[in-house]
């Protein structure tokens, strides 16, 4: 997919010791245990063999030594050749952190109404009976009313810590009988701008945004944008559905033994942007801020086009302020070439070579685990997807002919288990969420299910029952963060696409 050409962009001497003292300190763990494991395998075969009249001559020091020579070579090297690297590139890294970099989590705050825009099409609209589709509700002020008296909470001040005070107007959104995108949207919006613990903002909209507040603790273009990767690999409702579809004792082994590395076009490319921006920073200020003015350049000025921001420096500069601009828009078309490549293609290629993996991990994860969207019953197809991406220049994505098999698996499996429970438990299939969690069971095959439909039809309707749709809240609350973290990876990509045609110029130029 890459050439050497590729990679001369974003490698030159510091970046191969990098990249080499990365792997050494990667593979110093795997390489540590190994030896740790050998040492101690022959120190145990020597006091079992003795036990059993056996002699066997092992050199305990020798045997220890082993796994400290192998760690102080490996890790030993590893953090030298590193720290070498750093030594030459670390001065301009720590220029663009800490003059607004890390403040760069502002631009993906800036289009945080297109983000919820997509959750409630493509996550929470699905949580409403079809019968009560919020389409149909509209803005019918009885659609936001429809729950007992007795359930509702209290439109009173509440105290939560620290003295402070507002109005809680909500009731948990699952329990509308429809609602509108304004609901939702009044609701995240609530979320996001009080400081509450997590839990305290979950129980007072009815909306758990964790993992989109998350998303948005990563600054654009920085290492720390990396939160996707890790809600995957650790945020325990995820990683309950890849146990529950079969996470593997090696990918567990290799996950606590070396973690989740970032990929390396990731690392390199985010390390090159910001040695770029803190030498643009620094050249700015000394060429075209007088010295008895302040220091005016951050890195979000080759980072962030913001009309608002242009017409900031024609005030602050009447005298330069065009040419300045002219030199900024030069800067970060220069800058974001070099490192992504001249060609929109091949930057967008770059991308997904970046942040490909966790989008593809989250897609293949909700072909698994989401029976509806596998089989494409709901408004938009996994197909669709994939052919988004195709059709953005970001290569091969995801093979079209595994996701016609999982269409068909999925399909056959929403005919057998809605044949089936509408025959036999028709009273609880008639309630969406026990239908789901049913579905979903059925699909990863919880419980032997597939096998027990045909074999012990009592059987399976009384796990149904009294296992799956008794825990359907379980299985949706699992759902609806899924959904939530493969639409954030969507959602990374294409955010990600537009800023770099944007900084490099490619929407006019290509």
């Amino acid at each position: 997919m890459f050439r050497l050409s590729d990679y001369r962009r974003v490698i030159g001497l510091t970046e191969l010791l990098f990249v080499a003292g990365r792997t050494l300190k990667r593979q110093g763990v795997k390489y540590t245990v190994i030896a740790a494991c050998i040492g101690g395998g022959a120190m145990l075969a020597e006091v079992v063999g003795n036990r059993l009249g056996y002699q066997f001559s092992v050199n305990n020091v020798r045997a220890m030594l082993l796994p400290a020579l192998v760690a102080l070579l490996t890790f030993g090297l590893g953090n030298t050749l590193v720290a070498v690297s750093n030594l030459f590139r670390s001065e301009r890294i720590l220029m663009a952190d800490a003059n607004a970099m890390n403040l760069m989590e502002d631009r993906k705050k800036a289009d945080t109404a297109r983000h919820l825009e997509t959750l409630w099409e493509r996550v929470f609209s699905l949580e409403f009976p079809e019968e009560s589709s919020p389409a149909a509700a509209g803005n019918d002020p009885a659609a936001k009313s429809q729950i007992p008296e007795a359930d509702r909470r209290p439109a009173a001040e509440d105290h939560c810590g620290n003295g402070l005070k507002f109005v809680v107007p909500f009731c948990p959104l699952g329990e509308l009988a429809r609602a509108t995108k304004a609901d939702f949207v009044r609701r995240a919006d609530f979320s996001l701008k009080h400081s509450l613990p997590q839990k305290l903002e979950q129980a007072l909209t009815g909306c758990n945004l964790s993992l989109l507040e998350d998303w948005y603790d990563g600054a654009f273009f920085t290492l720390n944008d990396n939160k996707l990767k890790k809600q995957y690999a650790a945020h325990q409702t995820i990683r309950a559905v890849r146990r529950m579809v079969g996470l593997s004792a090696a990918c567990r082994l290799r996950e606590t033994l070396v973690g989740c590395p970032d990929p390396l076009w990731f690392t390199l490319t985010m390390r090159k942007i910001a040695m770029g921006t803190g030498s643009w920073i620094r050249r700015m200020n000394q060429r075209h801020v007088p010295a008895t003015a302040p220091l005016y350049f951050n890195a979000q000025h080759f980072l962030w086009r913001h009309e608002a921001t242009d017409r900031l420096i024609l005030s602050d500069f009447p005298d330069r302020g065009e040419e300045l601009l002219e030199i900024l828009h030069a800067a970060h078309r220069e800058l974001f070439r070099q490192v992504f490549s001249g060609r929109q293609a091949t930057a967008r290629r770059q991308i997904f070579g970046m942040f490909g993996g966790d989008y593809l991990h989250g897609l293949e994860l909700r072909l698994q685990f989401d029976v509806e969207f596998a089989a494409g019953i709901l408004p938009y197809d996994p197909r669709e997807d994939i052919r988004q991406f195709r059709s953005l220049h970001l290569g091969t994505v995801y093979s079209l002919a595994s996701c016609q098999q999982y269409q068909r698996r999925a399909r056959q499996n929403l005919e057998r288990i809605d044949a089936f429970c509408r025959e036999r438990l028709a009273d609880l299939w008639a309630d969406r969420p026990r239908r789901r969690a049913a579905r979903i069971a059925f699909h990863i095959n919880r419980h032997r299910l597939q096998a027990r439909l045909d074999r012990d039809p009592d059987g399976a309707a009384e796990i149904l029952c009294r296992r799956v749709m008794a825990a359907h809240r379980r299985y949706s609350e699992r759902l609806c963060l899924l959904r939530q973290h493969y639409e954030l990876t969507r959602l990374q990509l294409l955010s990600y696409i537009q800023m770099v045609d944007e900084l490099a110029g490619f929407a006019k130029d290509d």
